[in-house]
């Protein structure tokens, strides 16, 4: 049962750091800066 919890605070993770990424991107779009848009890329 432990390891079923854990792994789920792991996927948790991941899917926050998606979405973060996903919604950094789409709110540098809509500002138009594309400089924004690199750094948040990490071109």
């Amino acid at each position: 049962m432990e390891g079923f919890l854990e792994g789920l605070g792991v996927a948790a993770l991941v899917l926050l750091a998606i979405i973060g990424a996903l919604s950094g991107i789409i709110a540098g779009w809509i500002a138009g800066n594309r400089m924004g848009l690199y750094i948040v890329l990490g071109i």
